[in-house]
């Protein structure tokens, strides 16, 4: 599974780090081949297979959010002096709730005094509060913040701007749970033994065969985060490089961390600032 936008990203990535390769697009795919074809400059050829590492109940989640029909991403504030960015957890449920009720949780963390607030700091109050701790040394986050994490199942949030109107805007959802070096490596490893992946490239008559796995989620910002393990990775015979890449700044900028390694070089991470580029061309 890829996305233009995938393709765009992975294409930028491979020709920046790659000086004088191209890739080209592969557009007969009828019986099962591989995405691009890489060009080498001295003339040789390596198969690439593009694919996404996604969370079906995050992209649900991410659809609900993102639909006109139920209000889309951007809710117009009554109540908020400021505009605010809230990020759902994966496992929001009804973004409708969210929709109908933000406005007024994030009026009280205005008026707490806060512009900023994360679930784990709630999370902290809430026990130390349920064990009676707080009588002794108060939580550092008001109970406002607890509210609208547990109550809205709210990840983070942050204030944007103190400008009129005030508006709410929905990011897209990040799961929650413990995160490391592994946490991008295990999920590149799930794509590299997913069956299709392995069938596409194990097909090819080249020596070189990489997949390209674009990070979302958890994954993604263990991969933003940390350094690579200095491993080597776990790949199967018909795969003989695997790539991981996400973007590290806004979506629209050509900016990504990479992680690449073979059969025979372990993790390394990669910059890539990439110029801006139209979409992979087709032939």
């Amino acid at each position: 599974m890829r996305t233009e936008r995938v393709e765009t990203a992975v294409k930028l990535v491979f020709e920046s780090i790659l000086p004088g390769a191209e890739m080209l697009f592969r557009d007969e795919q009828s019986h099962g081949e591989y995405d691009f074809d890489l060009h080498y400059p001295n003339g040789t050829l390596a198969a690439i297979e593009v694919t996404e590492s996604t969370d079906q109940l995050q992209e649900w989640t991410s659809a609900k959010i993102r639909s006109k029909k139920e209000g889309g991403p951007i809710i117009e504030a009554r109540h908020c002096k400021k505009s605010w960015v809230v990020r759902p957890m994966k496992d929001a449920g009804t973004i409708s709730v969210i929709r109908n009720k933000a406005d007024g949780y994030l009026a009280k963390v205005e008026k707490a005094g806060f512009e900023n607030f994360k679930y784990i700091d709630a999370q902290t109050a809430r026990r130390q509060r349920e064990a009676g701790l707080d009588r002794f040394r108060p939580p550092r986050v008001p109970r406002c913040v607890e509210d609208i994490c547990y109550d809205l199942k709210i990840m983070s949030g942050w204030a944007i701007s103190a400008e009129a109107p005030s508006r709410i805007f929905i990011s897209h959802p990040i799961g929650s749970g413990a995160v490391g070096p592994n946490t991008p490596v295990k999920a590149g490893k799930r794509e590299s033994e997913k069956e299709d992946n392995r069938e596409k490239l194990g097909a090819a008559k080249t020596d070189e065969r990489h997949l390209a796995v674009y990070m979302n989620g958890l994954p993604w910002y263990a991969l933003t985060t940390f350094e690579p393990p200095s491993a080597f990775p776990e790949l199967p015979e018909e795969i003989t490089h695997i790539w991981l890449i996400g973007h590290s700044g806004e979506a629209n900028k050509p900016e990504f961390i990479v992680w690449g390694a073979s059969k025979n070089e372990p993790w390394r991470s990669h910059v890539v600032v990439a110029p801006q580029t139209n979409p992979p061309a087709r032939r």
